[in-house]
């Protein structure tokens, strides 16, 4: 069962590691200071050159006819239907802190992304935002709204699909800075309990570690798929039975891969004086000597090359043991000689 659990372990992390390295919030709130005044002249003030054109022209007609005729009326008219109340418990400090981030300063600089400072919607400094945000976006369908913090204005931007966001990698993705010690466990778990020596015919371990490394890094990778390609953690877990199902379904079917090479690995046949034990992934059979009638090599139909050998037993059994793939296989036929049990004297091909 070591080998089982060798597959299992190895699989588990990788598994844990992709599904932190993926995983988003469930929400992302943007946050940023706004000051109405530059925003107006930003969007009405003069232009330093002018477009000619019909473009032109369209551009300039539709700044005339939307302009509110100042920086007061054009604040009223944003906030008038999307004005959130201030937090009690948000700090003095939250809107110079997020005036800071924008020129790549303060404790927020890191969050900063296209204009805004982007949160998990369960960070403190928003948390008080988020229900009135999510009440004013099914109110008026806008993601952004308005509120003040310190004196100051603020613009609050909801993302109730995280993906579509751009706030920065540490804040969409915050547990992926751990994901490597889940992987780096299963590696080393699996190298350790792959460290105990092993005696008798055995399937050659290098090969099957290098499928194991496949299968289960590929399992990984479908298994975390969802959480990349869904708008969030959350979106894919509320619709298993949609885009996930299928990337799920190829994990199930690699995993099942996992055990047939856990199988192989759990294969043994070890020597005693006087029997031959067989063990698999679940089960150990003992052969003693005085059971088997004779051991002849198995050859393929044309009976140019040997494959492995049949064990007959007294009572008609035949086991069959094929050698593709064994390593240290001589001994055994070694043993079986000394018997007296083989029933034909060919050697066995060099690499065995």
């Amino acid at each position: 069962m070591i080998q089982l659990l060798r597959r299992i372990l190895l699989l588990a992390g990788l598994c844990l590691a992709t599904w932190h390295f993926w995983f988003t919030p469930p929400t992302l709130i943007a946050a940023r200071a706004i000051d109405f005044n530059q925003e107006y002249l930003r969007k009405y003030g003069p232009r330093p050159r002018y477009a000619f054109g019909a473009m032109g022209a369209a551009e300039a007609l539709i700044r005339r006819t939307t302009n509110p005729g100042s920086a007061a009326a054009f604040r009223a008219e944003r906030i008038s239907s999307r004005s959130i109340p201030p937090s009690p418990s948000s700090p003095a400090s939250f809107a110079p802190d997020l005036a800071a981030a924008a020129a790549g300063r303060g404790p927020l600089a890191s969050r900063f992304s296209h204009s805004f400072v982007f949160f998990d919607s369960a960070h403190p400094l928003v948390l008080p935002f988020a229900g009135p945000l999510r009440q004013s976006l099914r109110r008026t369908n806008f993601l952004n709204a308005y509120t003040q913090a310190g004196g100051r204005d603020v613009e609050l931007m909801i993302f109730p699909e995280p993906h579509s966001s751009s706030a920065p990698a540490s804040v969409m993705y915050p547990l992926r800075a751990r994901a490597w010690l889940f992987a780096a466990a299963a590696l080393g778990l699996y190298l350790l309990l792959g460290l105990a020596r092993s005696s008798g015919a055995r399937h050659d371990p290098l090969p099957l570690a290098v499928l194991d490394l496949a299968a289960a890094t590929t399992d990984a990778f479908f298994f975390g798929l969802p959480l990349l390609v869904c708008y969030s953690t959350q979106a894919a877990l509320d619709d298993p039975l949609g885009g996930p199902v299928f990337s799920w379904a190829v994990s199930l079917i690699l995993a099942g891969g996992l055990l047939v090479l856990a199988r192989r690995a759990a294969w043994r046949l070890r020597l005693t004086e006087s029997a031959l034990r067989l063990e698999t992934l679940i089960s150990s059979t003992e052969v003693p000597l005085t059971s088997l009638s004779t051991a002849a090599f198995h050859l393929t139909p044309d009976g140019g090359e040997t494959t492995g050998i049949d064990l007959r037993l007294v009572d008609g059994r035949i086991i069959p043991i094929d050698w593709t793939g064994l390593i240290d296989f001589l001994p055994v036929l070694d043993h079986l000689r000394r018997h007296g049990l083989l029933l034909e004297r060919r050697a066995a091909p060099a690499n065995l």
